[in-house]
């Protein structure tokens, strides 16, 4: 898309929930001291609720458009400039993201607003979700990030707030170790996804396209469709890089084995990061990257192998439980 629609609202889909995160996690104790928990729970809910209405209109005005000009933007400022790195903070929304923050916003508002009586009678109710709000935004970013490096800001963000999540009864040692256990797993998958992320640029910079925007990068892969290192093609390494951060994210084998035991953690967050959101990461990352993904056939075979195997292992462990 060389001329993306410019918005200036997409920003607060993600700072909505960001902000109920600051003021819960900054102001939170004494709200609900002398305010009581109801405060703590409209501040935390009303966010996402209205970021689910943005999601809506963003949808609508997507579906008003021609299929080859569904593309906005909303570019905050440069972040990064750097010889031929040049990064914008800035949040996109096309046909997948907007699908996605259906999801992240929809089902997440239900979530939280389930969570205002499941956790009604903890101390930390605050805490709990001042957490949840930035897990929100964190995932928002994720999804609607511009370039590979702004959806890595977000992916490293729902996996610190998926240990504090899950780790959120920590007095209990079984759910600290939980906690430490998804952070430290994930943080292998994330290695992979950084070796990754940096051979791409790499790759398109020798090129003369270094960049790490979607769409720059979706216009010169086939640049290097024939490059190779190592004696194996730099589109297939990268992608299998990038998988192994999917992996993690996704929990697919082999790093699945923090997931089973992430369950200690609060029931909203089996359901907002297990079952809705963080664990289509790695799935909507490999949708972005398709286009690199399919000049690696090799990888491709890997990722049906692991999805089965994956899934064969997870109904064997279901049937013992």
């Amino acid at each position: 898309m060389d001329n993306p629609i410019q918005t200036d609202f997409i920003r607060w889909i993600v700072f909505l929930p960001l902000l109920g995160a600051i003021v819960n996690g900054l102001l939170g104790a004494k709200i609900q001291k002398s305010m009581g928990k109801g405060a703590i729970g409209l501040i935390a809910c009303a966010p996402v609720v209205i970021a689910f209405g943005l999601s809506v209109w963003a949808f609508l005005i997507l579906t008003g458009l021609e299929p080859e000009k569904r593309f906005l933007i909303d570019n905050l400022y440069r972040w990064i400039d750097l010889g031929s790195l040049k990064v914008d903070m800035a949040f996109v929304i096309d046909p997948l993201s907007a699908v996605m923050i259906l999801v992240v916003t929809g089902i997440g508002g239900l979530i939280h607003i389930y969570a205002t009586g499941y956790m009604h009678d903890d101390n930390a109710f605050w805490r709990f979700f001042a957490y949840l709000n930035l897990f929100t935004a964190a995932m928002l970013t994720l999804v609607l990030g511009d370039s590979l490096l702004v959806l890595f800001v977000g992916w490293e963000g729902v996996g610190l707030c998926s240990y504090a999540l899950i780790g959120f009864w920590y007095t209990d040692h079984a759910n600290a170790r939980a906690g430490n256990k998804a952070f430290i797993v994930n943080r292998i998958g994330d290695f992979g996804f950084v070796l990754g992320m940096f051979l791409l640029f790499w790759s398109l910079d020798a090129q003369g396209h270094g960049t790490l925007t979607f769409r720059e990068m979706v216009k010169w892969a086939p640049t290097i469709k024939d490059m190779m290192i190592w004696g194996m093609p730099v589109a297939t390494l990268a992608t299998l890089f990038l998988f192994v951060g999917a992996t993690g994210k996704s929990a697919q084998i082999p790093l699945f084995v923090w997931l089973p035991d992430a369950m200690a953690g609060p029931t909203p967050v089996s359901a907002l990061i297990h079952a809705a959101t963080m664990v289509t990461a790695g799935v909507y990352m490999t949708a972005r990257m398709n286009v690199f993904f399919s000049m690696a056939p090799e990888t491709l075979n890997l990722i049906a192998v692991i999805g089965v195997a994956t899934a064969l292992v997870a109904a064997t462990i279901a049937l013992t439980q």
